[in-house]
């Protein structure tokens, strides 16, 4: 997705809700410190439903899709590392940017 010059992606952090406290907490710095030429973004949201428990959502901004792309390799790979997986809102990128967003929307999942 494009803004304006600015490309985006939206991810959902599948195994998230796996990690304890101290290995979240971890992971989310380094996941905001592993691209210092891309803005990224993430957002942990405590949901009342049995099924999901924590729903964990990630958006990174780069000055181009080519900038994106090589920031997205470099989270995925960090992400990895904790047994977490990237899973791109291909089509539902609305709902990544309101689930980073302070709004209180956490709906990621289709």
């Amino acid at each position: 997705m494009c803004s304006g010059t600015v490309a985006q992606a939206g991810f959902g952090l599948g195994g998230w809700e796996a990690l304890s406290p101290v290995a979240a907490a971890a992971l989310t710095r380094m996941l905001l410190g592993a691209t210092p030429y891309a803005a990224v973004t993430i957002a942990v949201t405590a949901i009342r439903r049995a099924e999901e428990g924590v729903v964990a959502a990630l958006r990174v901004a780069a000055a181009s899709p080519p900038a994106l792309e090589h920031a997205v390799q470099v989270l995925d790979r960090v992400a990895g590392g904790w047994d977490v997986a990237l899973e791109r809102l291909d089509g539902h990128q609305d709902r990544g940017l309101a689930a980073t967003l302070p709004i209180g929307v956490a709906d990621i999942r289709h």
